[in-house]
């Protein structure tokens, strides 16, 4: 492995503007760094939003970063490793840490073996032939880890045999070709080293792009050829519906105009036993523009401390206020229609919370409803009162918002006791409570919903375990729960079979991917490979 000179002491402190990756030959990408060694900054280890960081020995120990993201450990300009996030700083190296794009150009860009430099302020990765055979090892090793305990190796043998001699081949002739195809047949060993159970759900979430049956049907084989035994299907969202006539006040999305989707989901479900589950967003109604609620139902809209139609922290969002009970109403509408009209036993709401309402400042609602409604509690004007200087009053006009959102489950709960309920949500009830007034724990406690999915999207293994572990313990015997993973990060697949053996040591935990548009050719063949190469049977 060629060495590589990196001068550390050049670096600044310097906010850069991402840039998109820049190919410099077929095996090489660069990308500007933001910064190096941050000291200051709102969010951990100084990472803000698409943010790309180098951290070298200077720094400290670990990078101190939370969960959105990934990192990639460099040892004397080599890549060791790529995953987790609050990485240890090596000692003759640095760590390369990113968020949101910049997080989906290290897992494209940034795997074991790749040789990393740095010069004005650029990340240059090199992916040589060494690099790729580096990889190999790391990935063969793996696999060996995976069947140490297993009682019998006999059906591995001839992965781990065809993985061997094509890794002397290449020592011998150092090619290029030898070294994709020694990458390949470790990961062929890999795969199938993970169990693969025949009783869990194997859930996708899909935003449909189908333009008629005949692209719907491939699609549906597509999954079931990968082993997928129930798809969530985006119904609702954006203030339209993929179906037609599902109100007189909610309007088919555009894109769907002509035919009806969702009645030709249900037939293919059957067809390929296939669950299928409509996935609706209940108050988030989309961006202006887009949404035609937004302005057909104006007086419903839920309204910032800052006076904003819009939320400032989740940009250009839009809700519907939660203590308007004509929202209530006219979605439990939606939803008779629905049901009447389809062969649907199922559904599940999304963004069933408020706005992100942190910082305090920025939060939701202070529409004249909600303000009138609060005042008649309690004398108080909301928009008078803040947590550090009334804490017992904010107490109470938290428990009025949280208590906002909960009636509509229960709602919606009581007027379809026989529907299969289940709620997206976040995966700490107490981070939910504090963020977006969602109490799901309550809504589990009381029968509210049967089913509840937690996204758990990180590239962190160690966190997608302490969101199972933490997740296994809320619910009840006759409840089901899913642990949503992210591959639409990019996630490398044996990050994504890392995690999913993770989500199966617990018996009453489901898997959920998100989403079905992101799974890559590669991430299909290592499901198919893997961990759901045993049909399945979902739990009832």
């Amino acid at each position: 492995m060629k060495s590589v000179l990196i001068i550390l002491a050049v670096f600044t402190c310097i906010t850069a503007t991402f840039a998109q990756n820049n190919l410099l030959n077929k095996n090489s990408a660069s990308t500007t760094i933001t910064k190096t060694d941050p000291q200051k900054g709102k969010f951990p280890g100084g990472r803000g939003s698409n943010e790309i960081i180098v951290y070298t020995p200077a720094y400290g120990e670990k990078t101190g970063t939370n969960m959105w993201g990934i990192e990639a450990i460099i040892e004397n300009g080599v890549v060791i490793s790529v995953g987790d996030n609050n990485s240890t700083i090596p000692s003759s190296g640095f760590v390369v840490s990113g968020n949101g794009d910049a997080a989906r150009w290290i897992t494209k860009n940034l795997t074991p073996g790749i040789e990393v430099s740095i010069s004005d302020n650029q990340l240059v990765a090199t992916n040589t032939p060494r690099s790729k055979t580096f990889y190999a090892e790391k990935i063969f090793n793996k696999a060996k880890e995976n069947i140490s305990d297993q009682k019998s190796n006999k059906h591995f043998k001839r992965y781990e045999n065809s993985y061997l001699q094509i890794s002397s081949k290449f020592k011998a002739s150092g090619s290029e070709e030898d070294a994709d195809a020694s990458l390949k047949a470790a990961y062929e060993f890999l795969y199938r080293t993970y169990p693969s159970r025949t009783k869990e759900w194997r859930a996708v979430w899909w935003n449909p792009t189908c333009k008629d049956a005949v692209e719907m049907e491939a699609t549906f084989k597509d999954m079931a050829e990968t082993g997928i035994n129930m798809v969530c299907p985006q119904t609702i969202f954006s203030g339209t519906a993929i179906y037609p006539n599902a109100h007189p006040n909610l309007e088919q999305n555009p894109r769907f105009k002509g035919w009806d989707p969702l009645k030709e989901m249900i037939r293919l479900g059957k067809k390929y036993h296939i669950e299928v589950v409509p996935w609706v967003w209940v108050y988030y109604i989309g961006r202006k523009g887009v949404s035609p609620l937004i302005d057909s139902k104006k007086e419903w809209l839920s309204v910032s401390r800052t006076g904003k139609n819009y939320s400032d922290m989740e940009k250009g969002y839009h809700f519907f206020c939660q203590s308007e009970e004509k929202v209530d109403q006219f979605w439990i509408e939606v939803y008779e229609n629905l049901f009447k009209n389809y062969d649907i036993n199922a559904l599940q709401l999304d963004y069933i919370r408020y706005p992100v309402s942190t910082p305090w400042d920025h939060d939701f609602c202070y529409c004249d409803r909600c303000t009138a409604k609060f005042k008649k509690q309690t004398g108080k004007d909301p928009k008078t009162i803040n947590p550090n200087d009334h804490p017992d009053l904010w107490k109470q006009w938290e428990a009025f918002r949280i208590a906002n959102v909960d009636r509509i489950v229960s709602k919606i709960r009581n007027r379809f006791p026989k529907i299969t309920l289940s709620a997206d949500v976040f995966p700490d009830v107490e981070q939910s409570l504090i963020n977006k007034k969602q109490n799901w724990g309550e809504w589990l406690h009381n029968d509210y919903i049967n089913e509840v999915y937690i996204m758990s999207y990180t590239a962190d293994v160690s966190q997608v375990k302490a969101h199972s572990d933490y997740l296994a313990g809320k619910i009840g015997k006759h409840q089901i729960a899913h642990v949503g993973l992210g591959p639409y990060l990019g996630l490398k697949p044996e990050i994504l079979l890392e995690e999913i053996e993770v989500v199966q040591q617990y018996d009453n935990l489901n898997i959920t991917l998100f989403s079905w548009n992101s799974l890559s050719p590669q991430h299909k063949e290592a499901l198919k490979k893997g961990p759901f190469r045993s049909k399945a049977k979902g739990i009832k």
